[in-house]
């Protein structure tokens, strides 16, 4: 019988940065896969018309996912904080894209971070 490999997630900043960050993403993305890892990466899809619309899409796929890493910058960004927000409640480890080691996120700062978003997308997160 085959192994069945389990997808991971990966979350980071998107809006604001030249080419949308891709090249980020894809390094990282290409990092972990050469560790065995299966990544779902959501800069390698197309972009939608709206943020709505590509938050939506990508919280369905990180709904499928065992867990997520994260890049750098990831409290920065109102998506990245909100897909972790999502993760979390779900139960899925959050680990460094980088290093593959657990972060912990503070979930009483990340709910607070995660509901300023909804009210001011320009609010920062970097103390999550």
């Amino acid at each position: 019988m085959a192994v069945k490999k389990k997808w991971w997630y990966l979350s980071g900043p998107i809006t604001g940065y030249a080419n949308h960050n891709e090249e980020e993403f894809a390094t990282q993305a290409a990092f972990l896969r050469s560790k065995g890892y299966s990544i779902l990466n959501p800069c390698a899809w197309p972009h939608l018309k709206t943020w709505a619309a590509n938050l939506k899409r990508d919280i369905k796929r990180l709904m499928t996912c065992e867990g997520v890493f994260v890049l750098k910058g990831w409290q920065a960004s109102r998506g990245a904080v909100l897909e972790i927000f999502v993760a979390i409640i779900l139960g899925m480890p959050i680990r460094d894209a980088y290093t593959m080691k657990p972060v912990k996120v503070s979930t009483i700062k990340l709910f607070k971070a995660a509901f300023r978003s909804l009210v001011d997308p320009s609010q920062s997160f970097a103390n999550v």
